[in-house]
C-alpha cells in the first residue's frame, strides 16, 4: 500500500471497531493500562482493515512500514509477521488524575519478543479545546475547518489588521488594473477588459495549473468570457479563490489562465512582460500552494500530519474525542507551489500573501507572518516551505520600506548571503539564493526558463542600475559563472545538450553557487546573446556567447607539475572536479584537450580557487562540461591546477 495513500485514510477516513473499542469500552482502556497492553491486529490483518480505509489502522500500518519492514510499502500484501502492543503508563482512562495524558507507548512484537526500533515509541495524545475530555488531556487544534465562520473571521480581522495598523505596508488603495480581470461581483462572473486609468482594488492567485486547462480564455472564447463565466465550469481550485475573494470585500480577481489569451504568442509576451507589476501592485495574493492541481480544492480541513481521532471514554463516563499522533512518519513534502519556478516571484513580489499550505494556513505582509489556523504551532512555526525557504531580507530588496525585515534574519540565512562589514546585503548574495532556490523548480514549458524570472529581474534592475545578462548581473558575473550541479531530491540531470553551456538557468537540474571570491582572476571581454523576441532582455533565449580572458592550465601542464613534486604524488585531479553532465563519450569528460580557466581566489595568496572546465567545439569555441574548485583544506592544489610564475593569458570563447 503506498504511503500516500495511508495518509489519505489518516486525514479523511474513520476508525475500525478494533480500534474504536481500543479506546472507547471499559475492556479496550483497561487493556491499554494493564502490564501487556492492548494487542492490535496482526500484520495481514493491519493491512487488510488500512486497505479498506480505517485511520487508526492506516497509522499503525503507517508505523510498521516505517520502523519494522519498509520493503512492505511497495507490496499488495505485508510479508513480515507479527502486531503492535499499544500501552498507557498513566492509567489511561481507568481513574481520574490531575495529571494529563499525553503519550502512549507503542511496541512491535514479533515471535513473542519485543522488536528493536530504532527511534521513539510514543505516540502523542491531545484532545480539542471545549471538548469532554479535555479535562483528562492536552488540548490542542488537530483540524481547523476552512469554511467555517471562525477562519472566514479570522482571515478578516488580519486583513484589516495589515490595512490599518502596519505602518510598514502599503494601504489598500486602487491601482491600476491589468489588461483583464474577472469581475466577481455579479452572481455569475464575467471577464472585465479594463479601459486606460481603470484603476481598482484586486486580489491574484498563485497555483499550480496541474496539467492542460478545461477553461481558458482564447482568441476565440474572448466575447464568450465578457458575458459569462459560470461558476459550475470552473474547477474547484478557481471557485475557492473566487470565494475567498467575494469573502475579503473584493470586486476583481486575476487569474492567468482566464486574464491571458492562451493561443497568443503576442498576448502572452504582453502579459507577462507586466507580471511583475501586476503582483506587486495587488491588494493581496491568494497561494493555493497545498493542490498540485486546480482540479481539486485548496479549502479542505487543515490537520495534523499522520494523526487520527478516535472516541473516548472519560474516566467520568462522558463520551469524548481524543487524536493519536505519530510525528515520526510525518511527511515531508515540499508544499506543491513552492516547487514551481512561475511562483517564486509571485511569492517574493506579492506585498501581502494568504497562503494555504498542508500545515496550516499563514498570513505574510511587509510587517510579520502570522499562523493563522495555528494547528501545527506546537510542532514547528512556520511549516511551510515556502516562507522557512525565503529570508525576509529579500523583502527588504522588493520593498524598500519594510525595515523590519533588514534587520530580520532566518535559520536558512548564511553568511555567505550577508556582506559582514556593512551589516547589509550584496547584490551576489541576494542573487545567489535566487538561482539556488529557481534552479530546482520545474516548468511545464522550458522556453518559460527566463520569461519566469522575468519579474524579479525587472524589479532589481531598477534598484541596482546593472546589466542583466541572460540570468546573471554584469557587477557579479564572474561570480555566478561559479555554479556546478547539485543533484537533489531526486532531480534528473540534463540528458541532452543545451546550450549556452555556461549558463546556470539552461543546466537542467539544480545548481549551487561556490562562496563569494574575493579576487576576480577573470575578465569578461565581449558577450554576445540572441534572442527569441529582439527588444526583450529578459525573454527566452535562441544562443549566446562570452569572450574571457583569464588563467589557463591543461591536464598535461598538472600533470607535469604533479611528477615534478612528490608532495602531489597521489593527487587525483577528480578530487576538485564536478562535471555539469553525465552523459558518457569522450567530449564529456576530461581530457588532453579539456582546459582549466581561473575564475577567482578566495585569498590574495591564490591559496584557493574557482574555475571553469572546457572542451573544444572543434570551431574555435569552448563549451563548458563542469567546474573545479579547490577549498582550504587543498592548499598545494593550486599551484598545481594556476601556477603564479606560469601566468599567460588567454582569450576564451565560451558557448
Amino acid at each position: 500500500m503506498h504511503v500516500s495513500k495511508l495518509h489519505e485514510n489518516m486525514r479523511s477516513g474513520k476508525p475500525c471497531k478494533r480500534c474504536v473499542a481500543m479506546t472507547s469500552t471499559l475492556d479496550g482502556l483497561r487493556q491499554l493500562a494493564s502490564a501487556d497492553g492492548y494487542r492490535h491486529f496482526d500484520v495481514a490483518d493491519l493491512h487488510r482493515s488500512a486497505t479498506n480505509g480505517c485511520s487508526c489502522c492506516s497509522l499503525l500500518y503507517g508505523l510498521y512500514i516505517h520502523h519494522v519492514e519498509p520493503s512492505d510499502a511497495k507490496l499488495d500484501a505485508p510479508q513480515g509477521t507479527g502486531y503492535w502492543k499499544l500501552r498507557s503508563t498513566n492509567q489511561l482512562g481507568v481513574k481520574e488524575s490531575r495529571d494529563r495524558y499525553e503519550n502512549l507507548d507503542y511496541h512491535f512484537i514479533r515471535d513473542g519478543k519485543k522488536y528493536s526500533l530504532s527511534s521513539h515509541t510514543l505516540l502523542s495524545v491531545r484532545t480539542s479545546p471545549g471538548d469532554p475530555a479535555e479535562k483528562f488531556f492536552y488540548a490542542a487544534k488537530f483540524r481547523a475547518t476552512l469554511r467555517a465562520t471562525e477562519f472566514e473571521n479570522q482571515i478578516r480581522d488580519q486583513l484589516n489588521a495589515c490595512n490599518y495598523s502596519h505602518e510598514k505596508c502599503p494601504k489598500r488603495e486602487k491601482a491600476e488594473l491589468p489588461t483583464r480581470v474577472i469581475d466577481i461581483l455579479p452572481r455569475t462572473p464575467r471577464l472585465y477588459l479594463s479601459r486606460p486609468n481603470d484603476r481598482a482594488e484586486y486580489v491574484t492567485l498563485s497555483y499550480c495549473w496541474g496539467g492542460p486547462q478545461d477553461l481558458t480564455t482564447s482568441t476565440t472564447t474572448l466575447n464568450d468570457r465578457i458575458s459569462a463565466i459560470p461558476l459550475s465550469l470552473l474547477p474547484p481550485g478557481l471557485q475557492d479563490a473566487i470565494s475567498i475573494t467575494r469573502l475579503l470585500g473584493f470586486q476583481y480577481l486575476w487569474v492567468d489562465a482566464l486574464c491571458i489569451l492562451q493561443d497568443s504568442i503576442e498576448d502572452k509576451a504582453a502579459e507577462i512582460a507586466k507580471m511583475a507589476a501586476i503582483y506587486r501592485n495587488a491588494s493581496m495574493t491568494i497561494a493555493a500552494a497545498n493542490t498540485s492541481s486546480v482540479k481539486n480544492s485548496f479549502l479542505r480541513d487543515i490537520v495534523l500530519p499522520a494523526t487520527i481521532e478516535l472516541p473516548f471514554l472519560n474516566p467520568d463516563g462522558s463520551p469524548g474525542t481524543i487524536s493519536l499522533g505519530a510525528g515520526d512518519i510525518a511527511p515531508r513534502d515540499l508544499e506543491h507551489l513552492s516547487t514551481r519556478a512561475w511562483t517564486l516571484q509571485e511569492s517574493l513580489l506579492s506585498p501581502r500573501v494568504l497562503y494555504f499550505g498542508n500545515r496550516d494556513v499563514t498570513w505574510k505582509c511587509l510587517s510579520e507572518m502570522a499562523n493563522i489556523t495555528k494547528v501545527n504551532a506546537d510542532y514547528d512555526k512556520f511549516n511551510t516551505y515556502e516562507y522557512r525557504r525565503h529570508p525576509p531580507f529579500l523583502d527588504n530588496f522588493l520593498f524598500p520600506d519594510a525595515e523590519m525585515f533588514s534587520k530580520t534574519t532566518t535559520r536558512d540565512t548564511s553568511d555567505r548571503f550577508m556582506e559582514r562589514s556593512k551589516g547589509g546585503l550584496t547584490q551576489y548574495g541576494v542573487w545567489t539564493y535566487i538561482m539556488e532556490d529557481y534552479s530546482r523548480r520545474s516548468l511545464s514549458v522550458q522556453a518559460d526558463r527566463l520569461p519566469a524570472l522575468a519579474g524579479i529581474a525587472g524589479e532589481l534592475q531598477k534598484m541596482w542600475q546593472d546589466t542583466y545578462i541572460v540570468g546573471m548581473w554584469r557587477k557579479c558575473f564572474l561570480q555566478h559563472l561559479g555554479w556546478r550541479a547539485y543533484d537533489d531530491r531526486g532531480a534528473k540531470l540534463a540528458t541532452d545538450f543545451q546550450s549556452p553551456t555556461w549558463l546556470w538557468i539552461t543546466a537542467g537540474f539544480r545548481v549551487h553557487v561556490e562562496p563569494y571570491f574575493k579576487f576576480e582572476c577573470a575578465r569578461i571581454r565581449d558577450n554576445d546573446v540572441q534572442f527569441a523576441q529582439p527588444d526583450s532582455s529578459f525573454g527566452e533565449i535562441l544562443s549566446g556567447k562570452i569572450v574571457l580572458e583569464g588563467e589557463v592550465s591543461t591536464l598535461k601542464d598538472i600533470e607535469e607539475r604533479q611528477t615534478s613534486s612528490w608532495e602531489h604524488e597521489h593527487w587525483d585531479i577528480q578530487e576538485c572536479v564536478t562535471l555539469d553532465r553525465e552523459l558518457g563519450g569522450e567530449e564529456n569528460e576530461v581530457n588532453y584537450e579539456t582546459r582549466f580557466l581561473l575564475l577567482g581566489c578566495y585569498s590574495q595568496y591564490r591559496s584557493h580557487g574557482v574555475g571553469l572546465i572546457l572542451n573544444p567545439f572543434g570551431d574555435g569555441t569552448w563549451r563548458r562540461i563542469g567546474l573545479t574548485y579547490t577549498h582550504e583544506d587543498d592548499l598545494n592544489m593550486m599551484p598545481l591546477m594556476w601556477p603564479r610564475d606560469r601566468y599567460q593569458p588567454q582569450v576564451i570563447t565560451v558557448v
